[in-house]
């Protein structure tokens, strides 16, 4: 006979006694256990009580069931102390009652002899102990066959700590986990199918577990380490030691082979049990400090950091007594990455502050990839859960004065540091959220310093600083990435002394030191009736503005129209967009002038992009993880065949730059405007 505890919201407390091994929990009669409620399923669980194991399964109710306040999505083995919640009801259970119904000749087997105690980790009573030598005892696993039972009783007496030897097949251990000599554990967490296997040689198995808590030694002997944390959501940063395991241990990835991808390793063991713990620790700090129903400005209360430090310290503890910490585990830095989860940006508070980090790419919770000196790589980082990842994403946008939620489900923001946000949450993004963090760059780019660093030669910076000085029109293409803004960035600042720069972007990103520069951004509308305002409205807005120089990022849209007026109407207007090559990048703002104005003729709208932008720079990235400046095109004219003419002036070539021996058109117009050119650049 077992219980179990039912208590309603704001209601009374109910007790339902069992006599059998698996009850139902639903909302209509014809289940053990009725919770008439609309949100609970017609039959949403069933609890069933398996060698002394309560395991809770979900029947794929609509709205879930939680355990700790986390939804289970596979069968999962619940303890006495566990909250199991449905609708507007919390379950509990009561395990002494399922002690005393599955085994009642335990205190028999376990008193008379300390050899009995190894057989504790063999849950699944079917195969018989060596007394009972029959096999046929696995078939029927229910309480029925007393015989079987005797193993479970040392398993739930209160030290949760069984002897070394007993290690041998771990994942049939529920709190394997637990266990300090054993790092491997935390595979085991689920234990609820009983795997067969293991259990089917009969007694050989039985000596060979000394030999498994072996590998553990080695576990113990990962150094600490001590590393600052700042946190973007608090007023000012809070130093905390760094985490073993989860930054100590980086995971080992291949080289690239494309300049694209990277291959990210799995997480450690060590680095999962931590993880494992950390999920376990937020739910029950959440739940006592009420942080769902906290407003996010809250969160930046150094009050509240401190009472949510001292709450995790209390459960760390707690756990630690219990034998819930294994010992490769620093408590304090499990605090550390638990009050980050909790209040925090959780692992992106280390990556944030890492200035050999340049972007932070998060696919799911459990997979952070990072771009160093342009390579993309695995972080050795992750996220406990699902769920703390999405609210660490809210809370990212949030400190910008935006929101993501359902109704808003995608974020492109500018972070207060000056980084670029793009981040995606269900029901868009349909695997789970995502998020890209381009962090802002603090170097000032200059053609000298690009040409420095190798992406591209003396004589092309040349040639850009006199189409710089004449004014002439430059349009810079490549493929997604940092590496047009950059390149946008310096030719913005090349401009001479005095000019007045006015720059027009989606997302601020260019970055210049000059006094003269007006900044203007787009900004997204929101169900609160705040009217949106988009690069097109800024582009006609920056031309009443009077600008000596116009500075246009990423053209994406219909405001590819409002750029070619602005671009043959004036001189020395420099913007950026999507394309391969110089032929692509045109063609691609002919369509998108071509969505703003449809009755233009083809003819007409090519003719008047080939005139809009005479100069194309295309920006690659390459394999070594650099971004280069790969061609330098001259666009003669529109073709007749709904292509461009253009004849290239420059290269990169079988790794070095080459002057293509051609010199452009409008060179002939230089030496009367004054303009300085030098045609031996070309060759």
């Amino acid at each position: 006979m077992f219980t179990i505890i039912v208590t309603e919201k704001g209601g009374d407390q109910r007790r339902h006694e069992f006599d059998k091994n698996e009850v139902t929990i639903g909302r209509v009669q014809g289940n053990d256990i009725i919770l008439p409620k609309g949100n609970v399923s017609k039959r949403h669980a069933r609890i069933v009580l398996k060698d002394g194991k309560f395991i809770i399964v979900d029947l794929k109710s609509t709205n879930g069931t939680y355990v700790n306040g986390r939804k289970i999505t596979s069968p999962l083995v619940v303890k006495e102390n566990d909250k199991i919640y449905i609708g507007d009801f919390i379950l509990g259970v009561d395990e002494s009652g399922a002690a005393a119904a599955a085994e009642p000749e335990a205190p028999m087997v376990a008193e008379p002899e300390p050899e009995p105690a190894p057989a504790p980790p063999s849950p699944p009573s079917p195969p018989a102990p060596v007394a009972a030598p029959p096999s046929p005892a696995p078939a029927p696993p229910a309480p029925a066959p007393p015989a079987p039972s005797p193993p479970p009783p040392t398993r739930t007496a209160p030290p949760r700590r069984p002897p070394p030897p007993t290690s041998a097949p771990p994942p049939l251990r529920e709190d394997a986990p637990l266990a300090a000599p054993e790092p491997p554990a935390p595979v085991a967490a689920d234990p609820v199918p009983p795997p067969p296997e293991p259990m089917a040689a009969p007694e050989p198995p039985a000596p060979e577990p000394p030999s498994a808590p072996a590998p553990a030694a080695p576990a113990p002997t990962a150094p600490p380490l001590a590393r600052p944390v700042s946190s973007l959501g608090r007023a000012e940063s809070r130093p905390k030691p760094r985490l073993v395991g989860a930054g100590a241990s980086r995971a080992k990835v291949r080289p690239l082979s494309s300049d694209r991808g990277a291959t990210v390793a799995p997480l450690e063991p060590r680095v999962s049990k931590l993880l494992e713990l950390q999920a376990d620790i937020h739910d029950r700090v959440a739940a006592s400090l009420e942080l769902a129903d906290m407003p996010t400005e809250a969160f930046v209360d150094d009050e509240l950091w401190e009472r949510a430090e001292a709450e995790i310290t209390r459960v760390v503890g707690e756990l630690d007594a219990s034998g819930d910490v294994p010992n490769f585990i620093d408590q304090e830095l499990l605090v550390k990455e638990t009050l980050n989860e909790a209040l925090g940006l959780g692992p992106l508070e280390d990556l944030m502050v890492d200035d050999a980090v340049e972007e932070i790419l998060v696919d799911r919770f459990d997979r952070l990839v990072v771009r160093r000196e342009g390579q993309l790589q695995g972080s050795g980082r992750a996220f406990s859960s699902p769920e703390i990842f999405r609210r660490v994403v809210e809370r990212l946008v949030a400190t910008s004065g935006e929101r993501i939620d359902e109704s808003h489900p995608i974020a492109h923001v500018r972070l207060r540091d000056g980084s670029r946000l793009s981040a995606a949450i269900s029901p868009v993004a349909v695997h789970a959220a995502c998020v890209t963090l381009r962090k802002a760059s603090a170097q000032q780019h200059s053609l000298a310093s690009l040409i420095d660093s190798g992406a591209l030669s003396g004589e092309m910076g040349d040639f850009l600083t006199t189409c710089i000085a004449a004014r002439v029109n430059v349009l810079v293409c490549g493929a997604p990435g940092p590496g047009k803004t950059g390149i946008l960035s310096a030719l913005a600042a090349a401009s001479p002394d005095g000019e007045r720069v006015v720059s027009v972007e989606e997302v601020a990103e260019i970055s210049m030191d000059r006094d003269a520069w007006v900044a203007l951004e787009a900004r997204p509308g929101d169900a609160n009736g705040i009217r949106p305002i988009g690069v097109d409205t800024l582009l006609r807005s920056a031309l009443r503005l009077m600008p000596d120089r116009l500075v246009v990022g990423e053209v994406r849209g219909t405001e590819a129209f409002e750029l070619l007026q602005a671009m043959v109407a004036g001189d020395g207007v420099v913007a950026s967009t999507s394309g391969e090559s110089a032929g692509a990048a045109l063609s691609r703002l002919t369509a998108m002038a071509r969505m703003a104005s449809p009755e233009l003729g083809d003819t007409g709208l090519r003719s008047l992009v080939a005139s809009a932008a005479p100069v194309v720079v295309t920006v690659r990235h390459y394999a070594d993880g650099s971004d280069r400046i790969a061609s330098i095109a001259e666009v003669v004219g529109a073709s007749t065949d709904e292509g461009f003419r253009t004849r290239e002036l420059f290269s990169f070539a079988g790794g070095s730059f080459e002057g293509m021996g051609v010199v452009p058109g409008f060179y002939a117009d230089l030496e009367a405007r004054g303009v300085p050119a030098d045609t031996s650049i070309f060759s």
